[in-house]
């Protein structure tokens, strides 16, 4: 009789081992699906930030470039005009080093001024 006790006992511990190893199992995939969808989640996210930002500049500078003072320097092609209204423009995007406005043609850097 108590063969028969302790052989039912090591089963059941078995079985239960058994099965906690399978929840184990099961939870642990169902965390890293979990991991990689908030990943993926956060870079789609951030993308669509970056796309946004980008799209507001490229709109900002588009009426920028269409204002009246903008195409008479570009048009007149005098420097000291466009500088002052290079520095113009500065004040819309503070963060930007330097804002300069070129010619059509012009390929070559400017060594006069920091940045380059």
């Amino acid at each position: 009789m108590g063969r028969i006790f302790t052989l039912l006992l090591l089963v059941t511990i078995l079985l239960i081992f058994a099965v906690g190893a399978t929840v184990h199992w099961i939870s642990s995939a169902t965390v890293n699906n979990t991991k990689a969808d908030a990943a993926n989640e956060v870079a789609k996210s951030i993308s669509l930030s970056v796309s946004e930002q980008v799209f507001l500049l490229n709109k900002t500078l588009d009426r920028i470039a269409q204002e009246p003072e903008v195409v008479m320097a570009v048009t007149h092609a005098n420097p000291v005009l466009l500088e002052s209204v290079a520095k113009n423009i500065q004040t819309y995007f503070p963060e930007a080093m330097k804002i300069r406005l070129l010619l059509p043609g012009v390929n070559k850097t400017d060594e006069t001024a920091v940045p380059h």
